[in-house]
C-alpha cells in the first residue's frame, strides 16, 4: 500500500476462474481516504454505511467494489450482487456509460457483459451484478452475497426490508451490505435508520475530507450557485442522529 496526497493504492489480485474461463490477473485501485476505510471495513456479515456528500466518490466506489469482490471471490463459486435503485431507467442514464468504460478498461480481464434489457452485468464463472428496484417481482428466488445502494433514502423501507434483505437469506451468503447516500426524508428514511444500527460500520465524509477531489475555485462557484439548504444536504451531508425525526 502506497499512500500519497491522501490517496491510497490498493493492489488487487484475482485468481483464475478455470484456465479456460478467466486468467489470473492483478490491478491497482487508487482510493481516497474515506474510500480506503470503506474498502477495509467490508467483509462477510458486515454492514458498511456511507453518508457521503458529493465529491467523495460513492457511486464510483460501489462500482469498484463490485469488480473487486467478483475478481477476488468469484473463482471458488459465483459471487452475486444486487444493486438496489429507485429506477433502472435513471440508473441506465446515469451509470451505463461509466460501467461500459470500466469493464472494457481496467476491469476488462473480468470478461463482463451487460444485459441492458434486464440490467444484469454477467461475469464468466456465474458471478453477476443485478440492478433492480427493491419491489421487483423477479426478486423471488434470487439469492445474493452483497447488497449495494448509493441513494438509500430514495428506497421505500418496507420494500427494502421485505424484498431486498431476504435476498441474502441463503446460508452461504456473505450477507454484506454496502449502502450510503445523502438524507432526503427529513430523518425518517433508511439512511438514518441504517446509520443507527450498532452493528454497522458508519463512515461519514464530505468534500472537506477529500481536498484532492475538488478545487477551491470549483467549490466556491458551486456554493455560490447552490441554495444553502441544498448545499448542506448534497455537499455537507449533514445528518444529526440526536435530532428527532421530522
Amino acid at each position: 500500500v502506497d499512500t500519497m496526497s491522501g490517496m491510497t493504492t490498493i493492489a488487487i489480485s484475482a485468481p483464475a476462474v478455470h484456465a479456460e474461463v478467466r486468467p489470473a490477473f492483478t490491478t491497482d485501485l487508487l482510493l481516497n481516504g474515506p474510500q480506503s476505510r470503506a474498502y477495509e471495513a467490508l467483509g462477510p456479515k458486515k454492514a458498511v454505511v456511507l453518508p457521503w456528500g458529493r465529491a467523495v466518490g460513492l457511486d464510483w466506489l460501489i462500482r469498484q467494489m463490485w469488480y473487486v469482490h467478483i475478481a477476488q471471490h468469484g473463482a471458488a463459486r459465483p459471487f452475486r450482487i444486487a444493486h438496489i435503485v429507485r429506477s433502472r431507467v435513471d440508473f441506465d442514464a446515469d451509470h451505463a456509460e461509466a460501467i461500459e468504460q470500466e469493464i472494457a478498461g481496467q476491469w476488462a480481464s473480468l470478461g463482463a457483459k451487460i444485459d441492458h434489457a434486464s440490467w444484469v452485468i454477467r461475469f464468466p464463472g456465474g458471478s453477476f451484478v443485478k440492478v433492480m428496484p427493491p419491489e421487483s417481482r423477479f426478486a423471488n428466488g434470487l439469492r445474493v452475497d452483497m447488497i449495494t445502494c448509493s441513494d438509500l433514502d430514495r428506497i421505500e423501507p418496507a420494500a427494502f426490508d421485505t424484498i431486498a434483505r431476504p435476498l441474502m437469506s441463503h446460508p452461504e451468503s456473505w450477507r454484506t451490505l454496502l449502502v450510503g447516500g445523502r438524507e432526503h426524508e427529513n430523518g425518517t428514511g433508511l439512511l438514518r435508520r441504517e446509520m443507527s444500527d450498532p452493528a454497522a460500520t458508519v463512515i461519514r465524509a464530505n468534500y472537506r475530507d477529500v481536498p484532492e477531489m475538488i478545487g477551491a475555485d470549483d467549490l466556491a462557484m458551486i456554493k455560490e450557485q447552490t441554495s444553502p439548504e441544498v448545499f448542506r444536504r448534497e455537499w455537507e451531508c449533514e445528518i444529526d442522529l440526536t435530532a428527532p425525526a421530522a
